[in-house]
């Protein structure tokens, strides 16, 4: 079940290796010159969520992957199985 903060699996190793979809996100927002505030703005959650999800400690649902793919703001990594 997915809470507010879009938590709905916990972290792998993977989750901590270079090219990893945490990194992965963490690299493009950067990119785009955007805060984890601004970040969090634009996908209607809080920045500790994109915190977390940078960290690899929690994994974006597919509620919030799914609306960043829809609305072409930002990108996440495919990750159809998490």
């Amino acid at each position: 079940m997915d809470d507010q903060n879009g938590k709905n699996s916990a972290p792998t190793k993977e989750s901590k290796k270079a090219g990893a979809p945490n990194q992965t996100l963490r690299k493009a927002r950067e990119l785009r010159g955007w805060t984890q505030q601004e970040l969090a703005d634009k996908l209607d959650t809080t920045p500790l969520a994109i915190n977390r999800w940078e960290q690899g400690k929690t994994f974006p649902s597919s509620f919030y992957r799914t609306k960043s793919s829809d609305s072409k703001r930002t990108c996440f990594p495919a990750a159809s199985s998490q």
